[in-house]
């Protein structure tokens, strides 16, 4: 009976030693370096890590996958409890392990790719404590040595602590096991094939789909009847393509700036939480693919709308000197660069103002980044497919025909009109653009119109014809008779 109680009270009493197990911090030292300024509350560190699962080993963020520390405030919230415990009294270039319970990390919820009620492992190092400068390391090895002459019969115990110091200036040379796996997604960043919006392949991509997008705009010339002549349709043209560069380099920005990837002092400030901070953010890929997809739908309209608004309050300054060198499409004749750069400065100003409409969309409505993510769920593993697709495919036929409605509203509509241009028919295409020009500008200098030669053929061609000789036609006053004409002229 009594054996009976105490196999009961057993299990009764392990339970406090087990639920304190379950909520302990383990800290191993994996790098030890020493110093005489520690990390403490309140300084502000430059961390290298890698995260890990201790159920199944799988990593689910690491800093060297971006290529830069993790900066935090120690003490200040910023991070989950683990790492604001953990983290204390570290020297510059001293490595970690962290074994966080649940209990310091994020409990029983799921976070992204961390499950509920995981227990996490960090392997951390210290880059620096920013503002602290670092300290000479040569100094506290000397004195280490000096205890070794030591009488014989205390042999054994100075030869333990020659070897322990020995043992712990080997990492500060040569990294550990857990280092080396440390630094090695620091020297392969792409392994994980996160989309780099500003690598070699991206810009060699990008500068292949700029050729391509000008080329469906001389399509579109080509296929124009009346056509436009080549400097009137370049100054139209070429609005786009500049506009296209300015935009380009907003997407990049605000994709970047908007995923997290982007190294700027507030990044920590805007992450309170550690980890799967970055895991959690969808990829640039992704933003990149929707603001593009937003700019050439929904996009359109919008410029559209921005642009009359501009040219309305444009007409009310200097700008307007004279009033149709704003009006998009006409350049005067000949065409002049100054009208175009007005027209040019107010189209851009649009497509800013039209990329601010899509940055508010993704701060109204913050879940359809992860939309991105679902669409290009394919391309993931394989950096140089993703790339193709989101920067090179997509945008292909997206501003394919971009370029084409747009260019609909930016050329001038008034072909012939006051101060426009008049098109480049089927009969003038042996005659080359400037030759075009400048008989125009003469015969406007002349004082002869094309509206009014056309008025003048459009009044001849209203007009009855007339016989260069005119013969009188004999008119009979009685009608023909069959019998009588017939018989005379039989007799006859």
């Amino acid at each position: 009976m009594r054996s009976l109680f105490h196999l009961l009270v057993l299990p009764v009493a392990l339970l406090p030693a087990l639920a304190a197990a379950a909520t302990e911090l383990g800290v191993e030292v994996t790098k030890p370096v020493d110093c005489i300024r520690k990390s403490k509350n309140g300084d502000r560190l430059a961390m290298n890590y890698k995260g890990t699962l201790e159920d199944s080993g799988k990593q689910f963020d690491s800093s060297y996958d971006r290529g830069r520390p993790f900066t935090f405030k120690l003490g200040a919230s910023q991070v989950i409890k683990g790492w604001d415990q953990g983290l204390t009294d570290m020297c510059p270039g001293e490595g970690r392990k962290l074994t966080i319970p649940p209990g310091l990390a994020y409990g029983n919820e799921d976070n992204g790719p961390i499950p509920a009620g995981s227990t996490l492992i960090f392997e951390v190092e210290l880059v620096e404590i920013v503002g602290v400068k670092p300290e000479p390391k040569p100094s506290p090895a000397a004195p280490i040595e000096t205890p070794m002459p030591t009488p014989a019969l205390e042999e054994p115990a100075p030869s333990h602590v020659v070897v322990e110091p020995a043992t712990n200036a080997l990492p500060v040379g040569e990294p550990t096991g857990s280092t080396i796996a440390q630094s090695s997604p620091l020297d392969a960043q792409k392994v994980d094939g996160e989309c780099n919006l500003l690598g070699d392949f991206a810009l060699l991509v990008q500068g292949a789909l700029g050729l391509l997008a000008v080329s469906s705009l001389a399509v579109k010339r080509w296929r124009e009847h009346p056509r436009r002549p080549v400097k009137i349709w370049f100054f139209d043209a070429s609005k786009q393509v500049f506009g296209s560069v300015l935009l380009h380099l907003a997407n990049i920005l605000m994709s970047m700036l908007s995923s997290g990837k982007f190294d700027v002092a507030s990044s920590t400030n805007a992450t309170p939480q550690l980890a799967a901070i970055d895991e959690d953010q969808p990829n640039p890929c992704s933003f990149y693919l929707l603001n593009l997809a937003i700019d050439t739908t929904i996009g359109i309209p919008i410029l559209v709308l921005l642009l009359k608004i501009l040219y309305r309050g444009a007409l009310l300054t200097p700008l307007a000197n004279p009033p149709e060198s704003i009006r998009s499409g006409n350049y005067g004749h000949p065409p002049r660069a100054t009208w175009w750069l007005k027209q040019s400065v107010i189209y851009f100003c649009g497509l800013l103002l039209m990329k601010l409409c899509v940055l508010a969309i993704f701060a109204f409505l913050p879940w359809i980044a992860w939309v991105g993510d679902w669409a290009l769920r394919w391309t993931e593993g394989n950096t140089a497919v993703q790339i193709t697709f989101v920067m090179f495919i997509f945008p292909l036929i997206m501003n394919a025909l971009q370029y084409w409605i747009i260019d609909n509203f930016i050329k001038d509509p008034e072909h012939g009109g006051e101060g426009g241009y008049e098109g480049v028919g089927d009969m003038d295409d042996e005659e080359s653009d400037d030759e075009w020009l400048e008989r125009q500008q003469r015969r406007r200098e002349q004082g002869i119109d094309g509206d009014d030669e056309d008025e003048d053929v459009e009044a001849v061609a209203s007009k009855p014809l007339k016989e260069a000789n005119p013969t009188p036609v004999p008119s009979r006053s009685n009608d023909y008779d069959p019998e009588t004409d017939g018989t005379g002229s039989n007799k006859k």
